[in-house]
């Protein structure tokens, strides 16, 4: 799966560097440099030398950078066992089962992020990983926590646009979507979502704008099929499969 708009693979790096601890120290250095399979040798050496919690947790980033993401959930599972109370090696090891599209593991493990640390992003991705499992309702309640805790980001507003589409709540849709574009612009997923409401309203005018305000934003979507392939490719921008046919319609129409 790819990433989210809310970065799923966002590491936080633990920087501990207590002396005497060289391998470590050096692993971090190679992971800041994006030298992943590098920064793993160190990090092993170290872990080999004297486990920790630390070197567990930035050897999982370093394997959740080079997707290999069973090596990373093993070891975000172990930095747990070595410090239960952290909610970044639960949100972490979440964002690797989203990645495996194992999305009820992932949404076990964000609420336990959550128990531990109510933060925005736990919330943002449980709301995801509860859309893949069409379980709205529960998506809904996270991404308005989400934006209680950061009510001007633009995020939760398109994520919930885009769940009240699904539920063909297009006056809620509507508002939402806007509200994202209030906030950010730019946001061409929301201007696609709009123009995917408006086409399924059989609102065909507004439908075309938005589409054209899309592709001024983004001028990968004027290529009519390559943006359906974009779409597909991009789990930040679609949910569910059947939208695509709904974009090549509207493309067709933008055609006549």
């Amino acid at each position: 799966m790819n990433k989210l708009i809310f970065s799923l693979i966002g590491v936080f790096l633990i920087l501990n560097l207590a002396k005497g601890q060289d391998n470590f120290k050096i692993g971090n250095e190679e992971f800041l440099k994006g030298n992943y399979a590098k920064a793993i040798e160190y990090y092993s050496l170290d872990i080999d030398k004297s486990p920790s919690y630390s070197a567990y947790y930035n050897r999982g980033s370093a394997y959740s950078n080079l997707e290999k993401f069973n090596d990373a959930i093993s070891d975000f599972t172990q930095a747990i066992k070595l410090e239960p109370d952290s909610a970044k090696a639960y949100y972490q090891r979440g964002c690797t089962y989203d990645n495996l599209k194992r999305y009820n593991e992932s949404v076990k493990d964000y609420t336990e992020a959550i128990q531990l640390n109510p933060d925005f992003d736990s919330y943002c991705n449980r709301g995801y990983a509860y859309i893949h499992l069409k379980k709205y309702t529960e998506a809904i309640s996270d991404y308005t926590k989400a934006n209680e805790l950061k009510p001007y980001n633009a995020g939760p507003y398109y994520c919930l646009g885009y769940t009240y589409l699904e539920l063909k709540d297009y006056s809620k849709a509507e508002i939402n979507q806007k509200k994202c574009l209030e906030l950010d612009p730019k946001c061409f997923q929301a201007m696609i979502n709009l123009s995917l409401l408006y086409y399924e309203k059989q609102n065909y005018d507004d439908s075309k704008k938005w589409m054209i305000n899309a592709f001024g934003v983004d001028v990968r979507l004027s290529r009519g099929i390559e943006a359906i392939k974009l779409f597909e490719n991009d789990g930040s921008l679609y949910y569910s499969d059947d939208k695509n046919d709904e974009l090549e319609k509207i493309f067709d129409m933008l055609n006549d």
